[in-house]
């Protein structure tokens, strides 16, 4: 078992902190002053897992913290790699440090701070990440009855719900359309349904055609799709709160202009 780990060869506080333990270099400087090293994890299953989850935890927090696009570049690589050779060991609401990791350099209109060109290529990868996660570890992603919480899967929503917003690319944010009815529709649960709608609502009104087209059109999809599972409390939501929702951000994007 292997686990990407980041060492620091600098005095910048900003970085993390020097790694100490033996590992092979991999690749050296590919950002700045990042050194990439693969270590080994214990076999015992306690301390393997708590290490990993430890550390992937840590390092999520660096991404989302930090306002260097180069780091954080380098920070979503070894998210992406980890992803490919040990999501399987991912597990709980680690998913969701994973996540919000992936969702804080997405682009999205609001944080004005990421939008720039610099931050383009590490919202690029950053996506990758997102369909890596839907394509390969959706069934992984566990529910939570816990109301206060947070669950994966609805970390993955507005993790999709904010590519949709993306500045960066036009293709991305189209795509992530996609995505949110691919994973309301692996989901038995009527809530899944519910918030990918109401999402795709949201994104109905964006100031890009392209997007409010793509938006509204999925929304008729899945609601052909699923409509024959609506409970009456559904239909009336729907109705009510979704189809006249989006028409009524539609009209008023349109008064607007």
């Amino acid at each position: 078992m292997a686990l990407l780990a980041t060492s620091d060869i600098t005095s910048e506080p900003s970085l993390p902190t020097s790694f100490t333990g033996p590992g092979r270099l991999i690749a050296e400087n590919p950002k700045g002053a990042e050194i990439f090293v693969v270590v080994a994890v214990p076999n015992d299953a306690n301390a393997g897992v708590s290490s990993k989850h430890a550390f992937l935890t840590e390092l999520c927090s660096s991404i989302v913290a930090t306002d260097d696009a180069s780091f954080a570049e380098a920070g979503i690589l070894a998210v992406r790699s980890i992803l490919e050779n040990a999501g399987q060991h991912i597990s709980g609401q680690v998913w969701v440090d994973v996540i919000n990791a992936v969702t804080s350099i997405s682009g999205a209109q609001e944080d004005a701070s990421r939008t720039g060109s610099e931050w383009s290529t590490c919202s690029a990868t950053a996506f990758s990440c997102v369909k890596l996660i839907v394509d390969d570890f959706l069934d992984q992603l566990p529910p939570t009855s816990d109301t206060s919480v947070i669950s994966p899967r609805q970390a993955l929503f507005d993790c999709c719900s904010s590519f949709g917003r993306s500045r960066h690319d036009l293709n991305t944010s189209l795509t992530s359309i996609g995505l949110l009815w691919t994973i309301a529709d692996q989901d038995s649960d009527s809530a899944s349904v519910d918030r990918a709608l109401s999402m795709l609502v949201l994104l109905s009104s964006d100031s890009r055609p392209e997007v409010r087209n793509c938006a509204v059109n999925t929304l008729f999809s899945c609601v052909v799709g699923r409509g024959q599972r609506f409970s009456d409390q559904q239909w009336e939501t729907c109705m009510s709160q979704i189809v006249f929702g989006a028409y009524d951000g539609i009209l008023a994007h349109q008064n607007a202009t």
